[in-house]
């Protein structure tokens, strides 16, 4: 028998299946999808593979090796997965290997091992033989003395290279006693030892199994006595694997209480959802609606024996919806993160593949798992940046949720607040069920601070009056403002004040953010690391300016105009920084939160009653297309986190004049989607062309070759109105870059030849149809 595998070689030179002889004795679990061991390339290095194909007779002439071993009883790339990865392969362009390991956890990666063998010992040089200490085999590693000398006697063929591999982790188990209840009845009356006693009658009479810690602590028996007990017969020995899954419920998660009449209204939503299975754009119009509506979601797929599938675009907002549901429906909910170690991903993944849960909330790190018996999808803020995918392969996550949904056959939710353009023009043209919220102007109090003439007026701080004005008055009612800054550290760039040069990466030539509590220097890109002691690096000066407010700047601002009041900076995705400013907002220990937008609308809290966003400008001005549409979405969603009496909304900005400012106060989505598409025709991007990049990797002195003769095949073979900008070098990819705006249904065929001709051993070309930013 002989098995096609893709191999975990994760470059695009090796995409293609290899066939393998299937050895005799592992016949009978060769399956499609499931993993294996094999060796590969000249050394013959162990691997990981996965079948894909199974069949009697050979279809290669060449020399075949034998798979070492099979690793699963049952697929783990299931027929539902093999569809899946098939589109994500032939919509990105990647490696297929690269889309099959999203869908196992990393611990059921194999890690493999080089190892030195012995040959002949006699033979060898008396220091490299003393390194194997009286073994034949010793793990290599380049800290091993007498390197070159190891190379001699390899080619001597006194020593021998080899290669294993295993999985990187598994199931933690723990050896747990319990009664052997035959042998307890007829010899108990032989123990005379009190503890032994105490400890067997225990376990008679509540019929459970405790560990060796559990004894020691709770009976005092030794181990010498349990391993007594085992050896006479009164006690039997079991394995049980055990849960690495922490509890990560944030309290203090805010729960509305609805009225009959919205209950109502909501569930007929969620029935037509249901009943209608399509795909919906839902478009909450408050955070009651938001709540109230995935609560619904998630009795209705109780109801009907299904299971419920949210997919969030970050850390914060997964552990909010997963929190919010543990609360309002009492279910046990898994909440797949990367904040998670890679021991609970695991644990998780072997729960999911048993259906223990009934209620998934993921980020797009766990999106691809083989979940069971799912009814509904559900993509919480859908128009997340953070759907897009840097690395290969470098998918949109709605587009793939969306093709799983048509595999299932199940409906899928666009959760959006505030629907990108390209979203909504879509909804509109393919005719999704659009579940809006109203147009009209919102009763909180906004107040537009223009900056500019506070500025030429002499008041310099980055912070309004009108916003002094307002924390002082939130704080005496002991209550919590958020301000909004979307700048992380102490200063968004430092300057030289001598020489005139910023300190910029050495890998992305971008400039770096200083940290003033770290005293670090951090690219915001590949965030490297940087030590920095106020020294320029290029000429020696210590006379350096911090350009640029961040948010440790912010907080130095305040504290000179208000002293005592308590603030803090969460500025990290993690479980425990998250949970702590829950607790200050709940228990009223903070007066003011410094965040991001994106982290803020993770807060939402009735003690939150003052919103300051402090300079819209740093998203609205942004060298994006999509820029105003950021800003716009930063105000609805700062406008949604304030529900209490007496809330509040600041905007500072220093141009007042941006046309989508009046109409995001006064909540009129439909005129701000009908200007930016006006633009957006005029500018040639999407939705009107799509934009995509190429980036090519390999000679540096032959990639624009390479990038000019790709541009004249897109130039050549696609009619209509096409717009290609580069060949240009692109530092922080390390490749060459070509932008496409385009706007032919025949471009993806293309690409699809561009990809299978001009790519070899020398050149990696790499298709980016979702690029999140273009540098």
């Amino acid at each position: 028998m002989f098995a096609k595998v893709f191999v975990d070689v994760s470059s695009s030179n090796t995409d293609h299946q290899y066939e393998y002889i299937v050895p005799q004795q592992l016949i009978s679990l060769a399956q499609v999808g499931v993993r294996v061991k094999v060796p590969f390339g000249d050394s013959n290095r162990l691997i990981l593979g996965y079948i894909w194909e199974v069949y009697e007779e050979s279809q290669y002439q060449g020399e075949k090796k034998e798979i070492v071993d099979i690793l699963d009883l049952i697929p783990v790339i299931t027929p539902e997965l093999i569809k899946l990865a098939e589109f994500v392969k032939k919509d990105t362009l990647a490696p297929m290997v690269r889309v099959l390991n999203l869908m196992i956890p990393r611990f059921m990666r194999l890690k493999t091992h080089k190892y030195l063998v012995a040959k002949n010992l006699l033979n060898m040089d008396a220091n490299i033989a003393g390194l194997f200490g009286g073994s034949n085999r010793i793990k290599w590693t380049s800290t091993l003395p007498n390197q070159s000398a190891i190379m001699r006697e390899i080619k001597a063929g006194n020593l021998e290279v080899v290669y294993d591999a295993n999985a990187i982790g598994g199931a933690r188990t723990v050896k747990l006693y319990e009664i052997n209840e035959s042998y307890y009845h007829r010899n108990i009356s032989f123990i005379k030892n009190p503890a032994d006693m105490d400890l067997l009658n225990f376990l008679q009479k509540e019929r459970v199994a405790l560990s060796m810690e559990e004894i020691i602590e709770r009976f005092g028996v030794s181990r010498y006595g349990v391993g007594r007990l085992v050896k006479t017969g009164f006690l039997s020995e079991k394995i049980q694997q055990v849960s690495r899954i922490k509890n990560r419920t944030i309290e203090g998660i805010r729960l509305f209480e609805i009225s009959q009449d919205d209950r109502q209204k909501y569930e007929e939503k969620v029935a037509r959802i249901v009943f209608e299975p399509q795909r919906v754009l839902w478009v909450p119009h408050d955070k009651q609606e938001e709540n109230a509506m995935l609560a619904l979601m998630t009795e209705k797929m109780q109801t009907e024996g299904k299971n419920l599938l949210v997919v969030c675009p970050d850390i914060l907002s997964s552990y909010q919806v997963s929190s919010f549901l543990t609360k309002v429906t009492g279910l046990e909910v898994a909440c797949l993160n990367s904040d998670h170690s890679d021991a609970e991903i695991y644990d998780y993944y072997q729960m999911l593949v048993e259906n223990d849960y009934s209620v998934i909330v993921t980020t797009s790190l766990s999106a691809l798992f083989p979940f069971q018996n799912i009814g509904l999808v559900v993509m919480m803020d859908s128009d997340s940046l953070l759907y897009k995918n840097e690395q290969s392969p470098r998918f949109h996550l709605p587009k793939v949720m969306k093709e799983r949904a048509n595999i299932w056959q199940v409906p899928i939710v666009f959760h959006s607040i505030v629907p990108t353009v390209e979203m909504y023009a879509e909804a509109l043209v393919k005719q999704f069920l659009l579940l809006e919220k109203r147009n009209g102007l919102d009763d909180l109090p906004i107040t537009v601070a223009d900056m500019k003439e506070e500025l030429l007026s002499g008041h310099k701080s980055p912070l309004s009056h009108d916003l002094i004005q307002s924390l002082k008055a939130h704080i005496a009612a002991n209550k919590c403002a958020l301000l909004i800054l979307n700048n992380k550290g102490y200063s968004q760039f430092i300057m030289c004040r001598e020489c005139g040069k910023t300190i910029d990466c050495d890998r992305c030539a971008f400039p770096l953010r200083y940290y003033k509590d770290q005293g670090t220097l951090v690219c915001p890109l590949c965030n490297k690391r940087f030590a920095f002691n106020q020294v320029c690096p290029y000429c020696g000066s210590k006379y350096i300016r911090h350009v640029g407010l961040g948010m440790e700047k912010l907080q130095e601002a305040i504290l000179e105009i208000l002293p005592n009041a308590r603030i803090s900076i969460l500025e990290s995705s993690t479980y425990e920084d998250y949970e702590k400013v829950m607790d200050e907002i709940q228990n009223q220990e903070v007066d003011i939160i410094i965040t991001t937008d994106l982290f803020s609308r993770s807060l939402n809290h009735p003690n939150i009653t003052l919103v300051g966003i402090i300079l819209l400008d740093l998203v609205a001005k942004a060298q994006r297309f999509d820029a105003h549409y950021q800003a716009y979405a930063m105000i609805e969603h700062a406008k949604l986190q304030l529900t209490s009496p007496g809330s509040e909304l600041i905007i500072q900005t220093y141009d007042k004049a941006m046309p989508f400012l009046s109409q995001a106060i006064l909540g009129d989505y439909q005129a701000f989607f009908n200007e930016e598409l006006k633009r957006r025709e005029a500018l040639k991007v999407e939705p009107i062309y799509q934009i995509n990049r190429i980036l090519v990797k390999g000679p540096f002195q032959q990639i624009f070759q390479m990038g000019h003769s790709i541009k004249r095949t897109i130039q050549q073979s696609i009619r209509g109105p096409v717009i290609i900008i580069g060949p240009s070098y692109n530092k922080r990819e390390q490749a060459v870059q070509l932008i496409v705006k385009h706007q032919s249904k025949a471009m993806q065929s293309l690409y699809e030849r561009i990809y299978s001709t001009l790519q070899d051993e020398n050149f990696t070309i790499i298709f980016d149809k979702y690029p999140k930013y273009i540098v």
